[in-house]
């Protein structure tokens, strides 16, 4: 295997749940495109596993500490025009990560940014944890607690409706890098060869209008699982970690070989904001109006509430 290795020229820095898996599985086999065979994401510049950020140790979570570690993950590279690395904690993270970008991979790195409703987008991150046996509160009490978690130092997985703020998070990578091409999933699902063409034209790369685009990743909950966690079933029978002296991983761990997949057998259903409750509805889209208008304002691209 080759060992050859160059900094990414391109990168999907998120948001979470705005379809990065369908990218990275859509432009996997590309001739002109290197992603990394090992996993999805880099979750390099980020630093997010070198830094006291909450983790719980039952969510596995492989990171990249060190540029060595970093670099095998490209085991592979041939010379290929474009080396990419799709991960969703770089938007989160954006104060760190866009500096760290800038200076390993330089300022013409291309930058890819895909954001969606953000209460739908709340809404689905709080559904992937769930159906992954990594978050046992309702949603209304993952809303309720969500500034102590972020207090705490939870990491970006628990913080649902924060990181659905991206305007802020854009913003600096605009300060640093000249192209930046900002999507939404909406974009690539109902008007998707239109936009592939637009990313494929950002990338300077060919579009082949035969590749189909499937959907990856896709959101859904068993129905024992709506019945018991979204009801508030466990809200009051579990001790929340809330202080610091609770912490029992304050730093991710690395597992190489950990499943992530998580996924507990049965069929999904489909999942909706009918599931929210109407307050907790009403109190997400007081918060995120404010942030649907500076998404327009600053970047005209249009969400909904």
């Amino acid at each position: 295997m080759s060992k050859k290795f160059k900094w990414p020229n391109f990168l999907v820095v998120g948001a979470p749940k705005c379809a990065t898996t369908s990218i990275y599985n859509y432009f996997f086999d590309h001739p002109d495109v290197f992603l990394s065979k090992v996993r999805k994401e880099g979750r390099f510049f980020s630093q997010i596993g070198s830094r006291s950020i909450f983790w719980p140790k039952n969510y596995p979570y492989e990171v990249s500490c060190s540029i060595n570690s970093y670099k095998k993950l490209f085991y592979g590279f041939n010379e290929e025009k474009l080396v990419g690395d799709i991960s969703p904690d770089y938007l989160s993270y954006s104060s760190i990560s866009a500096h760290n970008i800038m200076n390993f991979c330089g300022p013409e790195t291309k930058i890819i940014i895909i954001v969606r409703d953000p209460i739908e987008r709340t809404f689905s991150h709080y559904i992937q944890n769930v159906r992954r046996g990594a978050e046992h509160f309702s949603f209304k009490k993952s809303i309720e607690i969500e500034k102590i978690r972020k207090l705490n130092n939870w990491g970006f997985q628990w913080l649902y409706s924060d990181t659905s703020f991206y305007s802020k998070r854009i913003s600096k990578f605009k300060k640093l890098f000249k192209n930046v091409l900002i999507l939404t999933k909406y974009e690539l699902e109902k008007k998707t060869k239109k936009t592939l063409i637009r990313l494929h034209n950002f990338l300077s790369i060919d579009f082949d209008s035969k590749k189909p685009f499937p959907r990856s990743n896709l959101g859904g909950i068993q129905k024992s699982k709506i019945d018991t966690v979204l009801s508030g079933y466990f809200d009051h029978k579990e001790k929340i970690f809330l202080d610091k002296s609770s912490y029992f991983g304050e730093k991710i761990e690395k597992k190489p070989s950990a499943d992530t997949s998580f996924d507990i057998g049965g069929e999904l259903i489909p999942i909706n904001l009918d599931y929210i409750d109407k307050l907790t509805l009403k109190i997400l889209k007081d918060n995120f109006s404010e942030e649907i208008k500076l998404m327009y304002d600053n970047y005209k691209i249009k969400l909904k509430l």
